[in-house]
């Protein structure tokens, strides 16, 4: 067996992140927030929103599982209507990892 050793969010960063982020630019896109505005949200470059929004980032197989998922497209609108300034991907990724792919990685923000 080979030892590794890192941290969940560095595999999460590559496969589950961009997803959560193109569903996340999506829905505030079909409400009518500019890229702009989305790329101020989410922390990253008009560019970055404009990638997100045409599915170029993440995995279609993934992205296509969490848009049938009730649950988590409910976590996402709570997400994107809420009057928090600030809110953390941790608890959308958790999820993710969690109950939709099972990974047995353990992350201190696993709901």
């Amino acid at each position: 067996m080979t030892k590794r050793i890192n941290a969940p969010c560095e595999r999460a960063s590559r496969e589950i992140i961009p997803v959560v982020k193109n569903l996340i630019a999506n829905n505030l896109y079909a409400k009518g927030y500019t890229y702009k505005q989305i790329g101020e949200i989410l922390g990253v470059s008009a560019t970055e929103i404009n990638y997100l929004i045409r599915g170029l980032r993440g995995t279609n197989e993934l992205r296509d599982i969490l848009k049938k998922d009730k649950e988590f497209t409910e976590l996402v609108e709570s997400y994107v209507t809420s009057g928090e300034e600030f809110l953390s991907l941790c608890p959308l990724c958790s999820y993710v990892r969690r109950k939709v792919l099972n990974w047995s990685i353990i992350c201190p923000y696993d709901i």
